[in-house]
């Protein structure tokens, strides 16, 4: 049918699946519409629709020959800035191999400028809603949170409206549309949201015992701790979680169980994610009396590893790893190391040799306890007297039970809080003397003295009385407990201090009353 050149023609097209959103296509005569060359320059994009009263809002994007062989009919493309975009434009996607994240996608089709002046903001503009604008809506804003409508299930869900705190704005794209009747008035911009929330890893590590059940803790019902008493087990966490560039960095002082019940400081001087990443020597305040102020990067004063990575010029994400299961941070009356972690205790046995201890037989004297003497009568006058030792318990060499503790904290214990070793010492005793003479083997013993005393009617010497004294031994008997061991290594940043207690066996004693006894 030949087209009326007295008349336009119009085409209704839909754009989006909002019924309002519709392009018309109007097929204009131009040799009607141009008188000349020159009058098309009056013909601007952005011109409102002739038909105001039906067309209010909408205006020309695009003019297009629409035959090609004689050019005398054009088609001109009318839109509408599109409202209510958030109905319709998400697309979802979970978390899964390729991204640590639920995402939405929003993508909007905005004005490349305002209806105002020069295109600068007409009455009841908003950058970033009505009007494309390169910095508004600001990504990492998590005061506004992600648009949601009625039809959409984020929020509250479908059939309410507001927007998804859950959800922050990660990413902005603005692209060009490929559809040519947008082009030259709208941009195309896609929003990508995100659902951040730490992502978690769990490890076992060998080198401290692991125990799928953790202990009971009466202290702490919020997260295991090893306490003097009671070793923590279970495993190591490791989270990532992402910051934005403003957003204030902060560092888990609790791995628990929920987000949201994890306790989580803040730097000195509420540092945001970009200073902090300058900053190698940064500290935060632990927020725990006996701890303070800790490093922020590197292995900290809980024991947790804390590094980071600059994903874009805008997000950073921070990764923190147990080196050690949880310390112990409970401000114990009398505790003069709090910081501290006990990484393994058990008890075993190893072999450990335990010295003779010499005889108290008489502890009333205090003079010659465990060396006695005997003396034999000679038929024709005088003796000979011979001493000799007696033991309380002679020396064992086997299976001893053993303690063993390995405790970490972040610095070095000084030599005053390592144990000051004291080994049993045994000594032996050697008296010697031209009348009388014995040889001890090494013993523990209290301070005891031999005399001697030649008498009035030796045939050899005069007469005589000589006093030998033996000081006690460092021990004078087996203590009930000795630590031999207290050593400290450096371990995974901080240091680990490995001691080891022995306890002494139980053995019979000889009897304490042995003397000679002639029969």
């Amino acid at each position: 049918m030949a087209i009326s050149s007295t008349r336009r023609q119009r085409i209704i097209e839909f754009a989006t699946p909002k019924v309002a959103d519709l392009v018309v296509v109007e097929i204009v005569d131009a040799s009607k519409r141009l008188g000349s060359a020159a009058s098309a320059d009056d013909i601007v994009y952005g011109s409102p629709h002739p038909n105001a009263t039906k067309f209010p809002n909408h205006k020309l994007a695009l003019i297009k020959n629409a035959d090609r062989d004689q050019g005398q009919f054009q088609l001109w493309y009318y839109v509408v800035d599109r409202v209510n975009q958030d109905h319709y434009n998400w697309e979802f996607k979970s978390a899964g191999a390729n991204s640590r994240y639920d995402a939405v996608v929003r993508t909007y089709v905005l004005p490349r400028y305002g209806s105002g002046t020069s295109g600068s903001l007409g009455p009841g503009q908003t950058k970033g809603v009505d009007v494309f604008d390169d910095v508004e809506p600001s990504v990492g804003d998590y005061s506004s949170g992600m648009p949601s409508s009625i039809h959409d299930p984020f929020g509250l869900g479908v059939g309410t409206s507001g927007t998804d705190a859950d959800y922050v704005l990660f990413e902005k794209r603005q692209v060009r549309s490929g559809d040519e009747t947008l082009d030259s008035l709208y941009v195309v911009e896609q929003r990508v949201y995100i659902k951040k929330v730490p992502v978690r890893n769990i490890r076992s590590d060998d080198s401290f015992s692991y125990d799928s059940t953790l202990h009971e803790d009466t202290t702490d019902t919020t997260v295991d701790r090893g306490t003097a008493t009671d070793p923590a087990k279970g495993a190591l966490l490791d989270k990532e979680t992402v910051y934005y560039k403003t957003e204030t960095i902060k560092a888990t002082t609790v791995f628990a169980t929920t987000d949201g019940a994890e306790t989580m400081e803040s730097t000195t001087g509420t540092v945001n994610a970009a200073t902090a990443f300058r900053d190698p020597d940064l500290t935060y305040d632990t927020g725990i009396t006996p701890i303070g102020t800790s490093n922020f990067w590197g292995v900290d004063e809980l024991g947790v590893q804390r590094e980071g990575k600059q994903l874009s010029d805008n997000w950073y994400v921070v990764i923190e790893r147990q080196v050690v299961p949880p310390v112990d941070v409970t401000n114990v009356a009398g505790k003069s190391n709090p910081g501290e972690v006990l990484l393994e205790k058990y008890t075993s046995n190893q072999t450990y040799s335990w010295p003779a201890v010499l005889n108290d037989m008489d502890p009333a004297d205090g003079n010659q306890d465990g060396v006695i003497g005997y003396s034999w009568k000679r038929r024709k006058g005088g003796s000979d007297t011979v001493v000799f030792p007696t033991y309380k318990i002679d020396t064992w060499t086997g299976p001893t039970k053993t303690v063993k503790e390995r405790i970490w904290r972040k610095k070095q214990w000084s030599s005053s809080e390592l144990t000051d070793l004291q080994p049993m010492q045994p000594l032996p005793i050697n008296f010697v003397t031209p009348l009388i003479r014995t040889n001890v083997k090494q013993t523990l013993h209290k301070a005891l003295f031999l005399r001697v005393n030649t008498g009035t009617e030796h045939p050899v010497y005069n007469n005589e009385s000589v006093q030998f004294n033996y000081g006690r031994t460092n021990y004078t008997d087996w203590p009930a407990s000795l630590v031999i061991e207290d050593k400290q290594e450096p371990f995974r940043g901080g240091y680990m201090r490995t001691k080891v207690t022995v306890f002494a066996p139980t053995i019979t004693a000889q009897d304490p009353t042995y003397a000679p006894d002639p029969v």
